[in-house]
């Protein structure tokens, strides 16, 4: 789970995993790998600061995620402009001599006040929510 792990040979360790917080770009998409489904989506991440003449600057970065094994129902409350918490680990691909890199999701929290939500999203939050598991 985006692990640590300890090299035996020289007793080092390593870990990749990454937190990111922000606002989805678009709706996700949804499809089918195999028999598994995996949802796509991207989410921006605005830094703000002042410089030292104290003008407000800002720098958003964009991440291309990924959740593998997640449901539709679960994708469809993965909107535009909904604010979550994304945990996983960097993966990359090459392609063409290019590097690409996606955010493989291990954890997706909503992080959109429930005044903000949809009614859908409230309606499934009540649902699943207070499950036993």
């Amino acid at each position: 789970m985006g692990g640590l792990s300890e090299d035996k040979g020289n007793n080092t360790k390593s870990m990749n995993k990454t937190i990111i917080t922000g606002h989805l770009g678009q709706d996700a998409e949804i499809r089918d790998v195999g028999d598994t489904s995996v949802i796509s989506f991207s989410v921006a991440v605005t830094e703000r600061w002042k410089d030292k003449q104290g003008e407000s600057k800002e720098q958003t970065t964009w991440f291309a995620c990924e959740k593998w094994g997640a449901s539709s129902v679960f994708a469809s409350f993965l909107t535009k402009g909904t604010k979550v918490l994304v945990e996983g680990k960097m993966t990359s691909n090459e392609h063409e001599g290019k590097t690409y890199w996606k955010l493989r999701a291990q954890n997706i929290e909503f992080l959109t006040p429930k005044q903000d939500k949809s009614k859908s999203e409230q309606e499934y939050e009540s649902k699943y929510n207070d499950l036993p598991f």
